[in-house]
């Protein structure tokens, strides 16, 4: 990515992924983190990092692959450090099974308790810099 941001070729509505692992990930074959770091504040400050390194202005996005985000200390952390938190229903690979009627409450609360108040469309389309649909 580093290559693509210097010679100016990201589009517009490129953003940073950081991918955090529990114990039912991708390519699971018994427990344990396959994909990712673990959720700690530590592994969030390291992927930070990378981006303070670089000068990247790019959105970023915390998600947990294979567990719950929202149940992580890095939920928290994410929103209060100004990125966004990726609620996933496929991101729930263990026992789990919940449903968007129960995580999209649990993203906005998080947003709430850290008084940071859910994007609403059109400045998710301002952020990414997405075009604007026509009427």
């Amino acid at each position: 990515m580093t290559a693509y941001w210097r010679a100016g070729r990201l589009s517009p509505d490129s953003s940073v992924k950081f991918y955090f692992g529990r114990d039912h990930g991708i390519l699971a074959r018994g427990r344990g983190v396959t994909f990712g770091l673990p959720p700690t504040l530590t592994r969030l400050a390291a992927y930070r990092e990378i981006l303070d390194l670089n000068d990247y202005p790019l959105p970023w996005v915390s998600a947990v692959v294979g567990g719950d985000l929202i149940a992580s200390p890095v939920a928290r952390a994410t929103v209060e450090q100004g990125g966004r938190p990726r609620v996933n229903l496929k991101d729930h690979a263990d026992d789990q099974t919940p449903i968007n009627l129960q995580l999209v409450p649990e993203a906005v609360d998080l947003c709430a308790g850290a008084s940071r108040p859910v994007a609403t469309l059109a400045e998710v389309v301002r952020v990414l810099g997405l075009p604007r649909r026509s009427a």
